[in-house]
C-alpha cells in the first residue's frame, strides 16, 4: 500500500530490476533526492548466495588449494562468477 502511494510513485521509491536468477522484481529506489539532479544510478540486483565468497576469501590470502578444500568440505559456498 505504501509503495503505491502517489508520493512514493512520484519520488520513484520503487524501481524495477532484472535479477540474473530471480528474474524481474521490484526493490527500493534511491531514497535521497536533490532538486534539479536526477539520482538515476544503475541499480544492481542483490548478489546471489555465495557470489563473492571466493573472491573475498582470495583477498584474505587463502590459496586456491585451501579454497577448494573449504568448498569441498562445505565450509564455504561459492559460485563461479
Amino acid at each position: 500500500e505504501a509503495f503505491s502511494h502517489p508520493q512514493a510513485v512520484f519520488r520513484k521509491m520503487v524501481v524495477d530490476v532484472r535479477h540474473p536468477v530471480a528474474g524481474h522484481h521490484r526493490q527500493i529506489g534511491f531514497p535521497i533526492k536533490f532538486s534539479g539532479i536526477s539520482p538515476d544510478v544503475a541499480r544492481l540486483p542483490a548478489p546471489r548466495h555465495g557470489e563473492h565468497t571466493i573472491s573475498i576469501i582470495k583477498e584474505l590470502g587463502y590459496a586456491d588449494s585451501e579454497i577448494k578444500t573449504l568448498v569441498r568440505e562445505k565450509i564455504i559456498f561459492g559460485i563461479a562468477n
